[in-house]
């Protein structure tokens, strides 16, 4: 009779550990957590930034920044299999608004130019629409809100001194 006394002790002991994980919390996977906390240091930065509610997009948050004379598409994109946030000025100008063929090829070169100059920040065009952006990445590797801020104060600096040239090189009437 030892043996049935056995059974009946291993399966109240597993009735009991089955009862103690249903009522347990069960916790979120880590990389959701960190995709989470992003996205939420994400939102605050671009809250702080132009004190207003981001919109989401693919990946990430967007806002508009006002300046004096034109306002611009500032986007932060978490692209978590690379690790990687991406941060980006769109709707800055458009290469198609050139004046002439001598207003794309001075533009074209002066994207050439100040992509070699910036440190950090590149200036892209959009084949589907002919857009300029400029653009920055980090590593999202544990990073500070302190770092959140540098970048896109960094980046919209980038952007202020770059507008007046790319600017001219499109719309000059010298070509």
């Amino acid at each position: 009779m030892l043996m049935p006394k056995l059974l009946t002790m291993i399966f109240l002991s597993a009735c009991s550990t089955q009862e103690n994980n249903a009522g347990e919390n069960h916790t979120i996977h880590p990389s959701i957590k960190t995709e989470l906390k992003l996205a939420a240091q994400i939102r605050q930065s671009l809250v702080e930034t132009v004190n207003q509610a981001p919109i989401e997009i693919h990946k990430g948050y967007q806002v508009s920044v006002q300046r004096d004379d034109h306002s611009w598409l500032l986007s932060i994109q978490h692209f978590e299999e690379k690790n990687l946030l991406y941060f980006a000025v769109n709707d800055y100008l458009w290469l198609d608004q050139s004046k002439s063929t001598g207003n794309t090829v001075a533009t074209l070169t002066q994207i050439a130019t100040l992509n070699h100059a910036m440190l950090g920040t590149k200036v892209q065009l959009n084949p589907e629409n002919s857009g300029i952006t400029l653009s920055r990445t980090i590593n999202d590797l544990n990073v500070t809100d302190a770092e959140f801020a540098a970048t896109i104060k960094h980046l919209l600096s980038a952007a202020e001194q770059a507008h007046p040239v790319l600017s001219s090189a499109i719309s000059a009437s010298r070509f």
